[in-house]
């Protein structure tokens, strides 16, 4: 669940693992894959490593645009925020605005001109007022905008449905952004409330919605555009957690500790479809294009499911998806893969690029 992917303690001067530690140990290899859970329960320490400077700078570079973004909103959202998933409950109920009634939901979406049909949940909807603030802040209106935030945090434990706490949890990193903007990482080592906040809303979404937090991405059955946008936004958040760990510094963060498990977030394309018919021929081209790499490599098709995934793939090691004891085979199969993920990457996929690059 999300709780396991957050700092509980922020460090000043924490080591951190590089690309070298997203790749997985041997005896790794046989719970790499399995996508049952976020993380497996049986982790392991990483070799510690220092974070590269110039990677910390990009990774920060491309975090603090998101307080910009929601400035824009509904265009140029932050790549964890969906124009129409931040304004659906994602509740199992008649009057609970969520999955039950998301054909509606998408339909007004879909006819509404010029965006209107973006209503995000009242979390988002402060969120985007605080970040106006805060693009247009100065040094005598500082003290009105972090008591405004302060006053969300407050208000935000007060959430109740899954929708809302995933919309909590958004506008909670967000101000967490704002903050790692102002006053930098070493603000963390002292002032924990944002961080608690997280934790809380983690526990209360996994008492809502049982099971792990990051759900896979294969499925027996093609979801509909409000089901994958439910577990997209998802993983996308647990990416962001893993990324801000980073940049923070944390002990005792699963994330840190045990990295390969990791979903990687969708394409761009999937993510920023505008209505359903689009969605649902970029999801069908994406898997088409799985098989079809499949029959063109004769074995099973590499799919880059997880950061183990790509570290795999990046670092050029033997994995029996890829076809070990066929070097010249998976190595073609290997390089497709990442040239097709490479190709479909947005901000998100940028900084974990870095992440793998950083050695």
């Amino acid at each position: 669940m999300l709780l396991d992917l957050l700092p509980r303690t922020a460090l000043a001067g924490t080591r951190l693992p590089t690309a070298s530690d997203l790749v997985p140990r041997p005896h790794d290899s046989a719970r790499l894959f399995d996508h049952g859970r976020v993380f497996p329960a049986d982790t392991h320490q990483p070799t510690p490593r220092t974070m590269s400077n110039g990677c910390r700078q990009l990774i920060v570079s491309i975090l603090r645009t998101f307080p910009r973004m929601m400035v824009r909103a509904p265009t140029g959202l932050p790549p964890f925020v969906h124009p129409l998933g931040c304004g659906l409950h994602f509740a199992q109920g008649p009057d609970a605005g969520g999955l039950d009634d998301g054909w509606a939901a998408v339909q007004q979406f879909e006819a509404a001109p010029n965006g209107a049909g973006f209503i995000p949940l009242r979390p988002l909807a402060a969120c985007i007022g605080v970040a106006h603030i805060f693009v247009a802040r100065t040094a005598n209106s500082d003290e009105f905008l972090w008591q405004t935030i302060e006053a969300e945090h407050r208000r935000i434990r007060a959430e109740f449905t899954p929708g809302e706490t995933l919309a909590a949890t958004q506008a909670m990193m967000l101000y967490t952004t704002m903050r790692l903007m102002v006053s930098g990482y070493e603000y963390f080592q002292a002032n924990r409330g944002v961080l608690m906040t997280l934790n809380d809303l983690s526990r209360r979404f996994s008492e809502l919605c049982p099971g792990p937090f990051s759900p896979a991405h294969m499925r027996l059955h093609r979801p509909t555009w409000e089901e994958w946008i439910f577990e997209e936004t998802r993983r996308r958040i647990a990416v962001v957690c893993f990324l801000m760990t980073l940049v923070v510094g944390s002990e005792a963060c699963l994330a840190i500790l045990d990295p390969p498990s990791l979903l990687l977030p969708s394409s761009r394309a999937l993510w920023e479809a505008k209505d359903r018919w689009s969605w649902e021929r970029e999801f069908d081209a994406a898997w088409a294009e799985i098989g079809t790499v499949a029959r063109h490599h004769q074995h099973a098709g590499p799919r880059l499911d997880t950061i183990g995934d790509l570290a795999v793939v990046k670092n050029g090691l033997s994995d029996p998806r890829f076809g070990a004891g066929r070097a010249g085979a998976a190595a073609a199969a290997a390089s497709d893969a990442l040239d097709s993920w490479h190709a479909g990457l947005d901000g998100l996929g940028i900084m974990l690029a870095a992440v793998l690059a950083d050695h």
